[in-house]
């Protein structure tokens, strides 16, 4: 026979704990085994090993041969003695008594009770602990620590003969009271012989290591032949987390309990060799309360209830392999006989996928031979009312031509009599019965109220309120053992095959699919139809969590008798759950969210109470809110004495994580934060994907988030990539009710809108006509299923407005504008109240307005025309929105597009000045809001300033000098906007070092190139290596030196472009050589001066041959050394209302557009279905870089 071995914690009392798992065990074994009488520990086991309260059970149960319920009361007698009275009662004497080492208790007392128990044993007091050898096959061996070394030693009931052990002489007394003598609490113990011990609890509380070696010695020799049939090991409680503090007495006591954690030496022995080979072959089996214990100290002997409670609890859910035995026999038991006087209800409830269906088919199959079973799907009133009303033909087939006829009420009720005719002869099982409202409302009143019904839930209030409150079961989780045991047989041995350095992947993997039969059944399954190995669908599972794969794609097992179909999984059920948590209790969604944000195991309820959403609440408010998630399972609660705590699944909490990370992502978006934004919303997708599957409403919502974040990246192949993801998902969905396909529709027509928009802005117009033509017949079907809606209406407008944009950037202006009438005329009512929003009003009125500017042969009044409409726009958007609004700086930007086309136009009365003064005052005043740190945000103030930049070229010193003084204060407030340096801030700091050294200012321009390789210099690596990035970093570094050059200081210019060698190299070859560039300044020099003597002299004039050979010149001496008049020719002379006589030119000199800015590229606003967007293309901008 093989050896059997005990071993057991220390704890204190909570030994207590240990000796009730036992005797479980043992009533178990006589059961099981079919056993007349309980036998004896000592008659069972081989050696039992002990430490501290373990090592005195120990000595119990094998050296004095008690049986376990003995035990129980002689260990109630011995606490109650021992620690009823301490030495010092109040809380500082014991204070006192730990800081001058002291004990707390006194040892002669525990050695007094001792030897009265030996006394009832008929055994002398002075017993020896070693044993004579005769009559007892049990060796009993306690763990100790040598008091001078604090060496760790054992004391045997029987003699050691290995080279490496010592025996000791003792007695009965004293190696139980030295095993048992635990530091501060008692005093040391020292034998007859000298030696001084006391418990052996430091670093062994779990003496499992020492047993193991024991073994290995014994066998050697006493037990030689003979191998280990089983080792049992029994804790003492899981210990509390230790807290951080910074107190020394705290900290001493956290050290001592991390080196007496026994949970901690199990979890390194079952990972050790020998430890994995017991496990994996059934003979090693540890036993250990988990949660109840935590905070019960060694020497509260008084609390043996909450022990029994505790322990009793562990023990009711322990092994759940088992309880699906147990859960059977209950329902055998509850169901075979008929009760002819109450309905006989049980409900089977617990978390979706816990397998209650299976547990009913299993059932169902079993009493099919005695009963008719009738199966219903109760999960939502439709599928009741189906299924049910098909029952009464299947009880009388003759009644089925006469019952089609009748309606559904009636037919339902004439089932219920049915049943209720013959109610001993049926089984009706209601599955899936999740709705306790839906049920109480439409489908309790139909039920028969004699006969069996079986009940499946995930709310626990079925238990109790339906059934009576005996009549119920919550099915739990399977064991892990189990789980692995169900995924590995459900897979085909070549797909199953786990190498061992990757052996504990398969715990992982189940632990994360939370011991759900049904989900490690579908991933089984998907295993299966996918032909992957377990090990790469785990690593999968574990790193990737690919969404390009179907590997998480829930499939229909086809070795499952469950009558549901693959979209019943457990995604599917939560999903259901979390959209009517939406509408009856939004603050449950809340809650939800905020645990989806911790860990899913333990969150304390106090911490969610205290959260600011939750802080107001009425205590009834918050338990409701509570209640809700633990009525549909979505959380469990679990009372831990002091307080309580919630579980969330691991399935539901990455379901809600999916949900926050997208959320999250979207405002990270909003501010400009791209890069996280697209990271976070990429995982967010990859996370719904594995939760929900890629063919989920839910999935679809999280992918138009990152589509969004794709977009505002740039990243427009990938954005269109998963646009088509999305269509072809939408395409493919089934139809459902009339107000389903609608929304199915209005998806399609958004997605079409947002294609569309980036094949605009991908210049690929023809496309983007194609699919704005596709989204107007989406519009045009959904206007024809129903009846007239404003929005539908509002959104077809939109959706044509749209059209004619394509056609205006196609440069077919006179289709565009056509239709662009047709929407301005079809958006007014008749009363002149418009049919859409504001915003979208104005983007048809901007089109207009861009239309007429384009066109090539557009009179001065059509020219004027445009100028009110973008001014009345900018006014318009300015008084609702004000400064914080993307909308009012891209409308002041086409106001000051729109006024360059007006050269010399008397009739204009608005200045460009006044414009920037009234922006600039309003901005430094006011700040710019958190979300204009957007790209887009950013293109429409950098596109403001670069107008800015053209009218400070030609404004006088007095004029330039205000300006910019303005400008340098707007730049600031634009900075505090920046989360991260952009393209545009470095575009905007070397556009203004242009400027300024077109008019002179060379030390402030060196100062703006600088900032601008500053911020370059900041961005990632990937986006250094963009031409057009990396155009502008050769363009900014040839700028500083000609900056230095211009200075005076040509030397050091020229030892800079020595040093930045091949970023200038490239920009001399495209702008010319720094020595052809001062040739050219002194040239200018020459020119300017010559012009003033001529026309000091007299003897020139603007409009001579002269001055025209030499214009190009003199427009940039002019600004660099001061004008000779005020401009005009290509210039548009607008009279300031802000007082002076100020002028300012609205065009740019044709060289200086070539090279410099291009403004325009940013002025057009156009409408989508949800954003406003104007026309702008990084690219358009660079492609030229900035330069003089």
């Amino acid at each position: 026979m093989g050896l059997r071995i005990l071993s057991l914690d220390g704890g204190g009392v909570k030994g207590y704990g240990s000796l009730l798992i036992l005797r479980r065990i043992f009533r178990t074994m006589v059961t099981e085994g079919g056993l007349d009488k309980e036998p004896l520990p000592c008659e069972v086991f081989d050696l039992i090993v002990g430490t501290s309260t373990g090592g005195l059970i120990a000595i119990m149960l094998g050296r004095l041969r008690l049986s376990i319920d003995e035990c129980l009361l002689q260990y109630e007698k011995t606490g109650k003695a021992v620690f009823d009275k301490p030495i010092s009662q109040n809380k500082l004497g014991k204070m006192f008594k730990q800081a001058t080492s002291s004990a707390l208790y006194d040892i002669n007392k525990l050695q007094e009770e001792i030897r009265i128990l030996l006394a009832s044993c008929n055994m002398e007091p002075d017993s020896q602990f070693v044993e004579d050898g005769r009559g007892n096959s049990c060796k009993v061996m306690v763990c100790v620590t040598r008091g001078i070394n604090s060496r760790p030693d054992v004391l045997r009931s029987y003699i050691s003969s290995h080279p490496t052990q010592e025996n000791y002489k003792c007695s009965i007394w004293e190696a139980a009271s030295a095993t048992a003598a635990a530091p501060t609490f008692f005093d040391p113990v020292k034998l007859a012989g000298g030696e001084l011990f006391c418990d052996g609890g430091m670093r062994r509380n779990n003496p499992i290591d020492e047993a193991v070696n024991e073994l290995n010695r014994e066998l050697e020799r006493g037990w030689s032949g003979r191998s280990l049939g089983c080792l049992v090991s029994i804790g003492t409680g899981v210990v509390e987390a230790a807290k951080i503090s910074t107190s020394v007495t705290t900290l001493i006591k956290a050290v001592v309990k991390i080196l007496t954690d026994s949970e901690d030496t199990a979890e390194e022995f079952v990972k050790s060799p020998f430890g994995r080979q017991l496990e994996s072959s059934g003979r090693y089996f540890r036993f250990n309360v988990p949660q109840g214990l935590q905070t019960l100290k060694l020497d509260e002997w008084k609390e043996t209830e909450k022990l029994n409670a505790a322990t009793t609890e562990y023990l009711s859910k322990s092994g759940t392999g088992n309880l699906r035995h147990f859960y059977q026999s209950r329902l055998r038991e509850y169901f075979w006989n008929f009760n002819c006087t109450k309905p006989q209800i049980f409900v089977l409830w617990g978390l979706a996928g816990v397998g209650k269906t299976q547990l009913a088919l299993k059932f169902a199959e079993m009493i099919k031979t005695r009963l008719k079973v009738f199966w219903i799907p109760a999960d939502q009133p439709s599928n009741f009312n189906q299924s049910y009303a098909k029952l009464l033909p299947q009880i009388h087939p003759d009644r089925q031509l006469a019952n089609a006829i009748q309606d559904l009420p009636t037919l339902l009720e004439e089932t219920c009599s049915e049943l209720e005719a013959n109610p001993a002869g049926w089984l009706l099982v209601m599955d899936n019965t999740d709705d306790f409202d839906e049920y109480r409302q439409a489908m309790d009143p139909y039920l028969p109220k004699s006969g069996r019904i079986l009940i499946t839930s995930r709310d626990p209030r079925f238990q109790g309120d339906v059934a009576t409150a005996e009549d119920g079961i919550n099915v739990l989780p399977m064991e892990r053992e189990e789980s692995i045991e169900l995924l590995t047989k459900s897979i085909p041995g070549r797909l199953r095959k786990i190498p061992s350095e990757t052996e504990e992947a398969p715990s992982y993997l189940v632990n994360m699919l939370g011991n759900l039969p049904l989900a490690i059944a579908q991933a089984a399954a998907n295993i299966r139809d996918q032909q992957v190995s377990l090990r790469d669908y785990i690593k999968l599972f574990h790193d990737d969590m690919d969404p390009s794969s179907s590997f998480r794609v829930p499939v229909r097992d086809r070795n499952a008798r469950d009558p549901r179909n693959a979209e019943q999984s457990v995604n599917k059920t939560w999903g259901v759950s979390l959209n009517r948590l939406r509408e009856s209790s939004p603050s449950t969604v809340l809650l939800l969210g905020y645990m989806s944000c911790l860990h899913w195991d333990r969150i304390p309820v106090d911490l969610m109470r205290k959260l600011p959403k939750f802080r107001d609440f009425s205590p009834i408010e918050f338990r409701r809110t509570i209640a809700r998630a633990l009525q549909l399972s979505l959380v469990q609660e679990h009372d831990l004495g002091r307080f309580s705590v919630l579980q969330m699944h691991p399935l539901v909490h990455g379901k809600q994580l999916a949900r926050l990370m997208q959320v999250y992502s979207s405002y990270l978006n909003e501010f400009g934060d791209l890069k996280s934004a697209l990271l976070i919303s990429t995982r967010a997708l990859n996370l719904a994907t594995a939760m929900w599957g890629p063919h989920d409403i839910s999935t679809f919502y999280v992918r138009k988030t990152k589509i969004d974040c794709l977009q505002n990246s740039q990243m427009y192949q990938k954005a269109l990539e998963d646009i088509d993801r999305g269509l072809e998902y939408l395409q493919s969905a089934r139809h459902g009710s009339m107000e389903e396909e609608v929304e199915r529709l209005g998806e399609i027509g958004n997605l079409l809108s947002t294609k569309r928009i980036i094949l605009s802005e991908m210049f690929d117009h023809q496309a983007a006509l194609d699919v704005s033509s596709q989204a107007v017949d989406i519009l045009t079907e959904i206007q024809r299923m129903g009846p007239q809606s404003p929005s539908v209406e509002s959104a077809q407008l939109v959706a044509r407005h749209n059209q004619a944009h394509s056609l205006h950037r196609l440069a077919r202006f006179d289709e565009a504008e056509v239709l662009n009438l047709e929407v301005l005329k079809d958006s007014l009512r008749s009363d002149g109240s418009v049919k859409v929003d504001r915003r979208s009003y104005h983007a048809f009125l901007n089109l207009r307005g861009q239309i007429i500017a384009d066109k090539d042969n557009a009179s001065p009044n059509q020219h004027m025309e445009a100028l009110e409409i973008f001014n009345l726009v900018f006014q318009a958007t300015l008084a609702t929105h004000g400064i914080g609004s993307l909308d009012t700086w891209v409308a002041v930007n086409n106001v000051l597009s729109a006024l360059e086309a007006l050269d010399g136009d008397s009739r204009v009365q608005l200045t460009s000045l006044e414009l920037f003064e009234t922006l600039f005052s309003l901005a430094t005043k006011q700040g710019l809001p958190r979300r204009a740190c957007h790209p887009e945000f950013q293109c429409a103030l950098w596109t403001f300033l670069g107008n800015l930049n053209a009218s400070l070229q030609l404004l006088q010193s007095p004029d330039f000098e205000r300006l910019w003084g303005m400008r340098t204060e707007f730049v600031q407030v634009c900075k505090m906007t920046q989360e991260l340096p952009s393209l545009y801030t470095a575009g905007r700091a070397n556009a203004a070092g242009v400027m300024l050294q077109a008019r002179g200012r060379f030390e402030l321009a060196e100062a703006q190139h600088r900032e601008a390789l500053d911020v370059l210099n900041q961005l990632p690596e990937e986006a250094l290596a963009a031409k057009n990035v990396r155009d502008l970093f050769n363009v900014s570094h040839y700028n500083i030196m000609l900056a230095l050059a211009r200075q005076g200081r040509v030397y050091e210019a020229r030892i800079y472009r020595d040093g930045h060698r091949s970023d200038i190299s490239p920009a001399e070859e495209t702008y010319d050589a720094l020595e052809v560039r001062l040739e050219r300044d002194m040239k200018d020099k020459q020119v300017y001066d010559q012009t003033v003597a001529m026309m000091a002299s007299g003897d020139l004039v603007p409009t001579d041959q002269w001055w025209l050979d030499h214009d190009i010149s003199l427009q940039r001496a002019q600004k660099r050394y001061g004008f000779f008049i005020k401009p005009s020719g290509t210039t548009n002379l607008v009279e300031p209302q802000l007082g002076g006589d100020i002028k300012r030119i609205l065009t740019f000199p044709e060289a200086f557009l070539s090279r410099a800015l291009i403004p325009q590229c940013f002025t057009l606003l156009i409408m989508d279905n949800k954003n406003l967007e104007h026309s702008f293309i990084l690219k358009a901008i660079f492609q030229r870089p900035l330069e003089l």
